[in-house]
């Protein structure tokens, strides 16, 4: 049932509980009752604090609702706590923008807005700039079980401890207002009767969750210890894939881009076992394979959907955002290093032109979504009809052999249960082109042709039907940062200077914007540091963005500012030996600490900023040890759930496991120029002059290199 989503901590250590969860029994399924429990407290005078004021897309995107959503500032908490009223936090995010229009169905629900109104302080929290909240998402969704999804609701004490939590996407909308209306009343009713027992028992839960999270200080590490359970803990990831399938065990709905990586850079690392890295980099192109002949890359613009509907990705969700195609733009430029497939070549090419085209500012940095590019089922699966009346004849007839055009439809029956879209097709690539150009008696070439003026069409025909809106002038530090990360893989691929250029600008448009008086922020225009100053997770990236570009530009001072940005997270986010995601000045009411959740939500903080710190220490930089020791994990946790860790195994990779390029004064520029080009961590460059030019293993002799093309060839299993 829905309710079970809902999850309720205030009375799991008393009798009370009992009481609770039997009021939650009864209401689920009762018709709608208007009534409130209890009459609402006194309510003092709320200070201006409209979401409306803030920078964020996602906050001035609801500033119009009926609910009056207020910011998570000091302002806001006081007022909580001084009328005794429960928070109720909605946290959305711009990877799913999908998530607005959500929104705007509960806003209809008068019934439902009014006893919000009376009876709660509503809290709209943007979770890009406020990690730590998606942090608090992710925890209790693993607590009931649940992947994390958003919008998610969490009614929380004045005090900041959860009672209640609900992540919103479960369910159809109808369902989602009747039971969000449930779950809110029984926390009402019985906050109206006994609020301190809950603030006190919210606060003892909370507690006990903050030590049980709280990473356990590792012992000392030896190399050989590490290097034991990254190869453990390779193993165990690599059974998670199902070959017959093409699917990845415990990923959930999205694109699981932190394993994929993870599995790429072994694939690539040449002082693993051969046969590692041949599993490795199989899982890696046949997944991704995968994913080229699927509905996860739009057929008519090039741009990946990133969550999916059905197991076999043949439906997906509307979602897609500027760093989902990054990151995608990474992963297909280095899958076409491993293979030198033309068609991961151009599928990585036109993901960044989507990129580009949707996601991009005139100085160079990047917002993370645009409504415009998220298209409906009804635009994206089409009719036999809809094809006919859109293509010529030719056109019609490639499409049709091309994407396998059915008259009930291309969706297999478990995409499509309840045939929604009875009839309507899925435009992927079903069949190699030449296949389709000898079905359809043509010769390659006016294959091509026709498949290129099919696209044009239909896209036109998309953008007549769904207008693409105004660009959102808001510049956003993780997709600016992805994405000079994305340009630096293009350049790696291509080796096209155009693309450092580019790099280049988009990093200093992220200086720029984004980290003034030495204090990085996320949205620099609102005068609330609690939600506009940088997590450590924004942090990270940033400097993982400006280690991509010292890499393939040899500029020193983009390595200066990666480690401006690592001594500011050990002087603002260094609290007690651990990382804590949020900075001092920021912190309202929750604080948590930095944990390995990739698989759950975004990427590991704590991952990143070790691959960072191991990064800076091979360009010649000293390692920061007390960050260093902060990042440490356990090895016994490497073991036990690898998919959490998969970036902190990526560090694992990258200390224990490089090869050192030892080279001589003669041609020592043709091989900084492969080494430029080569995946970032895999290489590091022994700062002394050689007789000649050699790698050496962590495990063996040094190996001559007679010119940079073997080099390359090394990161090739």
């Amino acid at each position: 049932m829905m309710i079970s989503h809902c999850h309720l901590t205030m009375f799991s250590r008393s009798y009370r509980w009992l009481a609770f969860t039997a009021a939650i029994s009864l209401t689920v399924g009762c018709k709608e009752n208007n009534s409130t429990s209890g009459p609402p407290p006194a309510t003092p005078v709320l200070m201006s604090n409209n979401v409306g004021d803030h920078p964020s897309p996602l906050l001035r995107a609801v500033a119009d609702s009926p609910i009056g959503w207020k910011q998570l500032t000091p302002t806001t908490i006081n007022f909580a706590r001084e009328s005794e009223k429960i928070l109720l936090v909605m946290a959305c995010s711009s990877m799913f923008s999908a998530d607005v229009e959500v929104l705007k169905k509960i806003d209809k629900a008068d019934y439902l807005v009014q006893e919000i109104r009376a009876n709660f302080v509503p809290v709209f929290v943007d979770v890009d700039s406020c990690r730590e909240v998606g942090i608090i998402a992710s925890i209790l969704s693993q607590e009931i079980g649940k992947s994390i999804t958003f919008p998610f609701l969490m009614w929380m004490t004045p005090d900041g401890n959860p009672v209640a939590s609900l992540p919103l996407r479960a369910g159809g909308t109808d369902q989602v207002v009747q039971t969000m209306r449930n779950c809110q009343n029984v926390s009402l009713s019985i906050s109206s009767d006994s609020l301190d027992y809950i603030k006190n028992n919210s606060r003892l839960d909370a507690l006990g969750r903050r030590e049980r999270l709280k990473p356990k200080v590792p012992a000392t590490e030896m190399p050989i210890e590490r290097g034991d359970a990254l190869l453990d803990s390779l193993h165990n990831l690599h059974s998670y894939y199902e070959k017959d399938s093409l699917s990845i065990a415990n990923t959930g709905i999205q694109l699981p881009i932190t394993y994929l990586d993870f599995m790429r850079i072994a694939a690539q690392c040449p002082a693993l076992p051969e046969n590692e890295r041949r599993l490795s980099r199989d899982i890696f192109i046949h997944y991704l394979g995968m994913m080229m002949d699927s509905a996860a890359i739009d057929f008519l613009d090039g741009g990946f959907y990133f969550c999916r509907k059905d197991k076999s990705w043949a439906w997906t969700q509307p979602d897609r955002n500027a760093i989902t195609q990054a990151d995608m733009v990474c992963l297909l430029s280095e899958a076409y290093n491993l293979t030198e497939n033309e068609t991961f070549r151009s599928a990585a090419l036109r993901t960044m032109e989507f990129l580009e085209e949707n996601f991009s500012l005139d100085d160079g940095s990047y917002y993370t979504f645009s409504s415009s590019v998220n298209v409906s089922d009804e635009l994206r699966l089409l009719t036999m009809e809809d094809l006919k009346a859109s293509l010529d004849n030719d056109e019609f007839a490639l499409i049709k052999e091309y994407c396998a055009i059915s008259q009930l439809g291309n969706l297999p029956f478990e995409s499509d249960p309840r045939k929604e879209m009875f009839r309507r097709n899925s435009l992927t690539c079903r069949k190699p082109l030449a296949a389709v150009a000898k079905a359809c008696s043509i010769t390659e070439l006016r294959a091509e042709e026709l498949l290129a003026t099919a696209r044009l069409k239909l896209l036109k025909k998309r953008q007549v039907a769904m207008p693409i809106q105004p660009k959102e002038p808001t510049p956003d530090a993780r997709a600016t940062a992805r994405a000079v990360s994305a340009a630096a893989a293009i350049y790696r691929m291509t080796g096209k200077e155009r693309w450092k250029d580019m790099a280049v600008r988009s990093m200093q448009a992220l200086r720029r914007t984004f980290h003034s008086s030495d204090t990085p922020t996320f949205y620099p225009a609102s005068a609330f540091p609690s939600t506009t100053d940088a997590r450590a997770g924004t942090v990270t990236q940033m400097a993982k963005a400006a280690l991509d570009l010292h890499q393939i530009s040899g500029d020193a001072s983009w390595l200066e500012y990666a480690a401006t940005l690592t001594k500011h997270i050990e002087a603002t986010h260094l609290v007690d030996g651990f990382v804590e995601e949020t900075p001092v000045s920021a912190r309202t009411i929750i604080n948590v600490p930095c944990l390995d959740r990739s698989m759950l939500f975004d990427v590991s903080t704590t991952g990143i900023l070790r691959q960072n710190l191991i990064r800076m220490e091979q360009f010649g930089l000293p390692r920061n040890d007390l960050l260093y020791t902060a990042t440490q994990r356990q090895i016994a946790a490497l073991k036990t759930i690898p998919v959490l860790h998969t970036d902190y195994l990526i560090s694992v990779i990258y200390e224990d496991f490089p090869v050192d390029l030892r080279l001589s004064a003669l041609g020592k520029t043709e091989f900084m120029e492969a080494y430029r080009r080569s995946s970032p961590g895999l290489l590091r460059i022994d700062p002394a002059v050689a007789p000649t030019n050699a790698v050496a293993l962590p495990k063996g002799d040094d190996q001559p290199i007679e010119n940079p093309s073997k080099l390359l060839q090394l990161l090739r299993p």
